[in-house]
């Protein structure tokens, strides 16, 4: 969480180590101290300890803990699910659907497997692809603030209904930069940009 967001007085779930999976304990920021430290009362798992923890350690208000769980739970089987439907984060195809959702717009990204969009955003694009409204299919799901993170595979899908559609957005960008870095190539001093240039 934000540091602004905190409230001294409020309760959180609070994470020694930043790992997920790692238990949650529930405090009670008592007051602010400095920078990003919390002075904070813990109330379950050591009930009246008090503590200094930084505002990274505070991960959700504590009524949101469940949601936060859960929502963990969903990104490591997205992550599982990427793994066994073949994602390799450097591959080509990777480098090419990040290429391609630069190119849609606004609204929608794709980073190490996943596609990030809203509802509306994801059936605006569908729309411009000529695909029916979209229907969550699993391991998608959406998270605490609407937003839903789709698979490796339905990315690539979509994707490639966008091009065969609306080949210019993307090509256009594609080649420029190919342009670009082909000339930056004939420069002497340059040529460690080659193996960079093939896999693009």
């Amino acid at each position: 969480m934000l540091k602004s967001e905190l409230k001294a007085g409020n309760e959180y779930a609070f994470r020694e180590k930043r790992i997920a999976g790692d238990p949650l304990a529930r405090i009670r920021l008592i007051e602010h101290i400095r920078g990003n430290k919390w002075k904070a009362q813990w109330i379950d798992t050591h009930p009246g300890l008090v503590d200094y923890v930084t505002t990274a350690q505070i991960l959700v208000p504590w009524k949101e803990h469940k949601l936060f769980l859960q929502e963990e739970t969903d990104f490591a089987r997205l992550r599982e699910y990427n793994s066994i439907h073949g994602y390799e984060g450097s591959s080509p195809v990777s480098e090419a659907l990040q290429q391609v959702f630069e190119s849609v717009g606004e609204g929608i990204s794709y980073d190490r497997g996943i596609l990030r969009t809203t509802r509306d955003w994801l059936n605006r694009l569908r729309t411009r692809c000529q695909l029916p409204e979209y229907t969550l299919k699993w391991p998608a799901f959406a998270g605490r603030d609407g937003v839903l993170h789709l698979p490796h595979d339905q990315a690539a899908e979509l994707a490639r209904s966008f091009c065969m559609v609306e080949p210019a957005p993307v090509l256009i960008a594609i080649e420029a930069t190919e342009r670009n870095w082909s000339m930056d190539v004939a420069r002497p001093g340059h040529e460690y940009l080659i193996p960079l240039l093939n896999q693009y």
